[in-house]
């Protein structure tokens, strides 16, 4: 082979040149550019030369040994990984370029019986006689069995805790019945070609499944009777997809099956350039903006021009490692300096430096000489020899962390430091302990107080108490979905319907539910059955203790259309074809349903909010003309709100009709770190020359890990705490806040008020509660010592979305409730006073509950209460929202500056989601559906605790083959699911290599082996959520992982 090429012009046009005598193959693309591979007596590559980021050629070299088995590699930069094999062929140790490494045992059959990570921590594995993993023993001694029939087919796994799941396979070893620890069975149809026909979950609730004659998905029709369609073209990539109201996205791909259009079922278009060698260097969104992008000769981005012309530029090291940033406006000249005139635009330089590993030690921001400052702009980071991050720290906050020999989080440290210091304000510990499945069970919160955490099964939560007094107990179906929790004196229950989404919420006091079933009554599920509304009971002849009753109601897509609710009234939405909010009406409670409060919305085609009135037919689904669209996606007018950017794309000024102005200054790393807050008494130009105002100033700091710590003002410095990503807890004064949350989620399940009287450190190891073994367990008192109560508990009572809505005490009262908007901006809830609303609110430390009270109305504000949507907390002197990694503006529901992970959390970096009804964000990162939707061919996967992880180092696969391999295990019809993964069409098999697989930054095999490029060939099996409902998504039963080695 000499040359290759594809019907298109230039397009992969390679050249191969062979010198036979040094043993070296050159090849030359259609760049022109040219990469050398040089070859020992076996054929076998041993020394790699191509270009570099800056044009120059690299050289990587491999020593392999007599066997074939390569001991030492060394990449561009001079770092070594190497490698010792028995006389046998099997890797027996890994040592990185840092240092560290893992060693591996073989038994008789040459599989690995005990592997020892650098800290010494010791997996063993044992076999059956037919090489079938049949246990595993972590380095605490939790064991985990596997039981396989004659096939080599799981058929039982038995977890930690000695629970077993079971798995039926039919004759062509296709999973039929799944029964979970709790004796629930999920059940699977296939039809003769092996395509899923159906599955039905343990309440009987049944999606259907359809195939073409090649075994390509072509519909899918979930429990609730929604259809979604699929079609294909020639090469089965998906051309277009039909959701369940019509609604049809399309997609067009070139030769080389990367896509070049998608258009919405609006017209609006986004299309992909690519050039000779299939690189995308632009983008053009919907509105006809470009974004550009720029590679140098080791395929790096160099350079990308966004939407609006924000320029970053990048540059790598030898080993293709992130080194610098710049970022400028696209209206500066190439050579502006570092140091220019005043208010004239300033651009940014970050430095990037690491370790041998390549992973990130520092990250300097350069001060407007160009040299490093300080120190304020420098953040560092320590890991241990295997990964983990140990420390993390910068001018105004230190974090540690430790970990138990699992690699779980133990402890984490967080010091708060003075401005401009070393001094600390604060040190605020967090200890957590895990049972033998992994589930936390027990954590330390930094002023002494323990929480508990009882589960039953694999991980359902059960139980939660403080000091050891229960704060709520809960109960859930055979779908493990919630469906009953005790909040003090009330009680919560709560409706799904077949996908899964909330239906009904219901509160009563608890002795009104006692002898009632766990859930509410399908004739109280307003979208159940025929869907016929049932009447809700006006909010004052509900029982004695009735607070809140909720029903929803969804369109086929998963929009929610309708709710009904006791306090609130009547809502109704409408979406265009693209899911995005059109209007929103809302009614009162009494008689006659008279709507009190309308709102409606219109957007451009690359979805950027616009004034209604604007925004051109609303019949078309709200998109605007051809002169009312926002190309930079900056958006400068909305109603009554003015906005000002830097050249980073953040809103600098943000201006509210004439009576006030906010003025936002950016960290390097762009977080708000001041906001400044003018308001005028006088409106300008009426006879003063200077108007009356007020000022408020109010700073804001962060960590080395982009939380917010604190906040500042005139008044004081309130304190925020965190448990990973989560808001735990905040301290102002002597006044402690902290929130508990749902499992796995940002949905707030209870507040604790206390005094704050310093960080305790006696007895302050986590206690964890017994674990449960069925769902009517709960833990006794003298499991855990019960503690004199010295805190205060408000439950919250959250929507379909997890955006709190009420929140009551712990005699049931209503001491907090808001009225949202659509886009998430609150006010206090003015309701008619019912027959309790009399009775004396519940009093605490220094704060007055007086009721706020005119004739029949009182508004439900009584405790403070900072959290919004999932993740987000309110900021009373500016209105935004914090929301983790950004701040969002709940008036118009955008950020006010772009996304930190730019493209890929979407076209329009400032886009909160099509609507916020159904769709949440609670990094402020990427948003994703709040509810669930089946779409198997494009549904995610996820590996559980009895996922087989495998490791064949007896294999490898070629870097120039993968494709090939790729085909032989997924057949010839898969689809590519997302970057660097493809899955066969029915679901059952999956390729993955990812440019971290590529590069072996996260290493293979359990534990982890450093620096070892792979590709992963996983199976899958159709998968149901905790709640038991088909989620259109996948289980990874067994991951092998096999070496990539460079070769011709």
């Amino acid at each position: 082979m000499v040359r290759t090429w594809t019907d298109e012009p230039g397009l992969l046009d390679t050249r191969f040149d062979y010198d036979l005598g040094r043993r070296t193959t050159h090849v030359t693309d259609a760049l022109g550019r040219r990469s050398s591979y040089e070859y020992n007596a076996l054929h076998e590559v041993i020394a790699i030369t191509e270009p570099g980021p800056d044009g120059q050629p690299l050289r990587t070299e491999t020593r392999i040994d007599a066997a074939g088995n390569p001991e030492e590699a060394r990449d561009a930069l001079g770092r070594a990984t190497r490698w010792q094999f028995d006389a046998r062929g099997n890797l027996r140790s890994v040592t990185d370029a840092a240092g560290a490494t893992t060693r591996i045992a073989y038994g008789l059959l040459d599989l690995p019986v005990e592997i020892t990570d650098t800290l010494g921590h010791v997996w063993r594995q044992a076999y059956d006689e037919r090489g079938n993993l049949a246990e595993r023993l972590d380095p605490l001694g939790h064991a985990t069995r596997w039981r396989h029939d004659a096939r080599g087919l799981p058929v039982a796994i038995e977890d930690a805790h000695g629970r077993a799941r079971r798995l039926l396979w039919d004759d062509a070893g296709q999973l039929i019945a799944y029964t979970d620890c709790s004796g629930q069975t999920t059940r699977y149809a296939w039809d003769t070609l092996g395509n899923l026909l159906s599955a039905t979950d343990a309440l009987g609730q049944i999606t259907h499944y359809r195939h073409d004659a090649l075994g390509r998905l072509r519909e899918a029709r979930s429990a609730d009777g929604a259809e979604h369609r699929y079609d294909y073209d020639a090469q089965g990539n998906l051309t277009a997809y039909t959701d369940p109201q019509g609604a049809t996205t399309r997609y067009a791909y070139n030769g080389l099956d990367q896509p070049t259009l998608r258009q919405d079922a609006l017209g609006g278009t986004l299309r992909y350039r690519y050039d000779a060698v299939g690189r995308l260097v632009a983008l053009e969104n919907e509105n006809g903006a470009l974004t550009q992008f720029t590679y140098d000769t080791a395929d790096n981005l160099i350079q990308e021009v966004g939407f609006d012309g924000r320029i970053q530029r990048y540059r790598y090291n030898a080993a293709g490692e992130l080194a610098e940033l710049h970022e400028r406006d696209a209206n500066l000249p190439p050579d502006t300096p570092y140091d220019p005139a005043p208010g004239a635009p300033l651009p940014k330089r970050t430095v990037f430096r690491r370790d041998a590993l390549g992973r990130l030690v520092a990250k300097v921001h350069l001060g407007s000489d160009g040299l490093e400052s300080s120190g304020t702009d420098i953040t560092t980071y320590g890991y241990d020899p295997l990964g983990r991050m140990l420390h993390a720290g910068n001018a105004d906050a230190r974090v540690r962390f430790a970990y138990d020999p699992l690699s779980r989080l133990v402890e984490e440290v967080q010091e708060h430091l003075a401005p401009g210091g070393d001094s600390a304000l604060g040190r605020y510990t967090y200890r957590h302990a895990y049972d033998a499945l992994g589930n936390r069970i027990a954590s330390t919160l930094p002023g002494g107080r323990q929480v508990q955490w009882l589960h039953y099964g694999s991980g359902h939560l059960h139980q939660i108490r403080v000091d050891g007094h229960v704060l709520s107990d809960i109960e859930r179906d055979a779908l493990h979905q919630e469906v009953h929790r005790t909040q003090g004196a009330l009680a919560s229950q709560y409706g799904w319907d077949p996908m899964g989404r909330l239906a009904a919420h219901k509160v009563a006091r608890q002795q009104s539910l006692q002898g009632q079933p766990g859930r509410p009554s399908p004739e109280a599920l307003w979208d159940r059955g025929e869907r016929s509304a049932q009447a809700l009971p006006a909010l004052q002849n509900l029982p004695t203790g009735e607070r809140i009753a909720r029903h929803y109601r969804y369109d086929p897509t998963g929009n929610l259309i309708a709710t009904r609710d006791g306090l609130r009234g009547e809502s109704h939405y409408r979406y265009d074809p693209l899911g995005r909010i059109l209007a929103a009406q809302r009614s009162s409670t009494g008689k006659g349903q008279q709507p009190v409060e309308r709102e409606s919305f219109a957007f451009d085609p690359a979805s950027n909010l616009l004034n209604p009135n604007r925004g051109g037919d609303q019949s078309s689904g709200g998109v605007s003309g051809e002169r009312e669209r926002v190309t930079t996606n900056r958006l400068t007018v909305y109603q009554d709100l003015r906005f000002a950017y830097d050249l980073h794309g953040n809103i600098t000024e943000r201006r509210i009709g004439w009576h006030t102005v906010q003025r936002y200054r950016y960290s390097p790393e762009h977080q708000i770190v001041e906001a400044r807050v003018i308001r005028y008494r006088d409106r300008p130009g009426e006879g003063k020359e200077q108007p009356a105002a007020t000022e408020q100033v109010t700073r804001y700091r962060y960590d080395a890990l982009g939380r917010r710590i604190d906040k500042h003002d005139a008044f004081g410095r309130t304190s925020f705490l965190y448990d990973g990503d989560l808001l735990a807890g905040e301290l102002r004064g002597s006044k402690l806040s902290e929130y508990l949350y749902e499992p796995d989620s940002f949905v707030p399940l209870a507040k604790l008020e206390s005094e704050w009287k310093g960080e305790k450190t006696r007895d302050s190891e986590p206690k964890p509660l017994h674990v449960a073994e069925t769902a009517g367990e709960f833990a006794t008192e003298d499991v855990a010592e019960q503690k004199p109560k010295d805190f205060t508990t408000y439950y919250y009572h959250c929507d379909q979305i997890g955006a709190p809505q009420e929140l009551t005490d712990e005699a049931g009262r209503i001491v907090w409730a808001a009225s949202y908007k659509v886009w998430g901006e609150t006010r206090a809830l003015q309701v008619l006073r019912t027959g309790t609303d009399d009775t004396a609110v519940f009093t605490q430390a220094e704060r007055s509950l007086t009721l706020a009270a005119q004739g029949d109305i009182q508004a439900l504000s009584f405790v403070e209460q900072p959290l919004r949507f999932q993740g987000q907390y309110f900021d009373g002197e500016t209105g935004l929202h914090y929301n983790r990694f950004r701040y969002y503006d709940p008036v118009t529901g955008r950020f006010v500056h772009q996304d930190p992970i730019g493209l890929e959390g979407g076209a329009n970096l400032f886009r909160y989601g099509p609507n916020p009804i159904i769709w949440i964000d609670p990094l402020g990162l990427k948003y994703r559906s709040g509810t669930r939707s089946p779409h198997v061919v494009s549904g995610k996967d996820k590996p559980n605790n009895s996922t087989q992880q495998l490791s064949e180092w007896r294999r490898s696969v070629c870097i120039h083959g993968i494709k090939d391999e790729m085909k032989k295990f997924l057949g010839d019809e898969f689809v590519k699911v997302e970057e660097g993964k493809w899955r066969s069409i029915d679901g059952t098999r999956q390729f993955r290599v990812t440019p971290g697989d590529y590069s072996g930054a996260h290493g293979m095999g359990s534990p982890n082996v450093p620096n070892t490029p792979h590709v992963h060939f996983e199976f899958l099996s159709p998968k149901t959520d905790k709640k038991g409902n088909p989620t259109g998504n996948f289980t990874v039963t067994k991951n092998v992982h096999v070496p990539i080695k460079r070769c011709p």
